[in-house]
């Protein structure tokens, strides 16, 4: 089953990418373009049936995550770490409701699975603003 809800979350991944380049992240900018494909391809377009993209999500969406974490930490702190712990409890939800069958739960998770770690690190370069690159 696909969910309009999933397929449309997977393209927030693109937000950050611009605050990670002008900062000097672009390992991280470049992991959440890569995930932004593999999620939306995984999650919406071979939602439901078997593809090898269910795979690479699965094995990219982990270096993703780590690589921003990295990020917001090397550029502002540990305590823009806190809001992850978020973003990995409605993963957790997700794959919660996903075992009890209970889609519309899951999608509401997954969806915010999403919208959580791209909202934590958009929050985190609102409130400290961007970091130039030296010498740029």
């Amino acid at each position: 089953r696909r969910s309009t809800r999933i397929g449309m979350s997977c393209f927030l991944f693109l937000l950050p990418i611009p605050c990670l380049i002008k900062s000097c992240c672009p390992f991280a900018a470049a992991m959440l373009f890569v995930v932004t494909v593999s999620s939306f391809s995984s999650d919406y377009l071979y939602s439901g049936v078997e593809s090898w993209s269910h795979l690479f999500d699965r094995a990219l969406a982990p270096i993703a995550f780590v690589s921003n974490i990295h990020a917001v930490y090397s550029l502002f702190g540990i305590m823009w770490l806190l809001p992850a712990v978020l973003c990995v409890k409605c993963h957790v939800m997700a794959m919660y409701y996903s075992k009890q069958n209970n889609y519309d739960q899951f999608v509401i998770f997954h969806s915010l699975w999403h919208a959580t770690g791209v909202g934590s690190i958009l929050l985190s370069f609102f409130v400290n603003g961007l970091h130039e690159c030296l010498g740029a």
